[in-house]
């Protein structure tokens, strides 16, 4: 999911006419390098986009599944110009 993000957003600074294009490319990245692992899961993808300007950004989740089969991840990326992006992925076993 990092190299997803890195390659979609690299260093350019936060610019609103950019999000719908990034958001859509981070999000359609991850989810072809999941389905490209082949395994027997459903994802769910969540893209956050934001420019780091002294403001906070706070994401909560609740889950109740199987913990042996099913989980989430969370990719939490800021470049140098500001340009903040928090991916999570879901999975659940099929």
């Amino acid at each position: 999911m990092k190299a997803v993000i890195t390659s979609t957003v690299g260093e350019a600074a936060f610019q609103h006419a950019n999000l719908c294009a990034w958001s859509n490319a981070i999000l359609e990245g991850c989810v072809k390098s999941l389905a490209d692992m082949q395994k027997q899961f459903k994802y769910v993808v969540n893209v956050n986009l934001g420019q780091k300007a002294g403001a906070g950004m706070h994401v909560t989740s609740a889950t109740v599944w199987d913990e042996a089969t099913d989980g989430k991840a969370t990719v939490h990326c800021t470049n140098a110009a500001g340009c903040l992006v928090l991916v999570v992925v879901y999975w659940v076993a099929i």
